[in-house]
C-alpha cells in the first residue's frame, strides 16, 4: 500500500508491504512514528494554537500594522497624524482567526491627518518630550478624616 502526506512543509510517501500478519502491527507503528517524526521536525504539530515568531518585514505583517494604526484610538496623539516606522517583532496565533501580537516604532507627524494627505513636508515630531501626563491610576471610596478616631 502507498500513502502520500502532501503538505506545504512535507512531501513523503511510505510504501507498506504486508507480507506476513506479524508485521502489519509493526508496519503500522512505522508509518506513525514516521508521520510523528515529520510532523514534529517540521513544526506542524506546534502550530495549532501556539504563537509563532513571524517576520517583521513581511507585507502582510507591515498591512496588519497600518491597519492596527487606522482603529487605534487617537486621544493622545494631540490631533496629529501617526506614521508606521517600523514593526520591531510580530507573534501569531491561529485559533478560531489570526492572532498578532505586534511591538511596532510609531512616529507623530507634526501635522493632522488632513494636512499629511496633502502636505508631503509633514516631518516625524515627538511633542511627548516635552509633555507630562498620569499614565496609571486606581480610584477608590475615601473615607472622611472627620469620623475616624486615632487610637490613643
Amino acid at each position: 500500500m502507498k500513502y502520500w502526506i502532501n503538505d506545504s512543509k512535507i512531501s513523503l510517501m511510505i510504501t507498506i508491504l504486508r507480507v506476513k500478519t506479524k508485521r502489519i502491527k509493526s508496519t503500522i507503528y512505522l508509518l506513525v512514528g514516521l508521520l510523528v517524526r515529520s510532523a514534529v521536525s517540521h513544526g506542524i504539530a506546534n502550530t495549532v494554537g501556539s504563537w509563532i515568531v513571524g517576520n517583521p518585514s513581511s507585507a502582510a505583517v507591515k498591512k496588519v500594522a497600518e491597519k492596527i494604526l487606522e482603529i487605534f484610538d487617537d486621544s493622545n496623539t494631540f490631533g496629529l497624524a501617526k506614521r508606521l516606522r517600523d514593526v520591531l517583532f510580530v507573534k501569531t496565533q491561529i485559533v478560531s482567526g489570526m492572532y498578532y501580537d505586534l511591538i511596532l516604532d510609531v512616529g507623530l507627524l507634526n501635522c493632522t491627518y488632513a494636512q499629511a494627505a496633502t502636505n508631503a513636508n509633514c516631518k516625524v515630531t515627538k511633542p511627548w518630550t516635552s509633555t507630562e501626563q498620569i499614565t496609571r491610576y486606581k480610584c477608590w471610596e475615601f473615607m472622611s478624616s472627620l469620623s475616624v478616631a486615632c487610637p490613643p
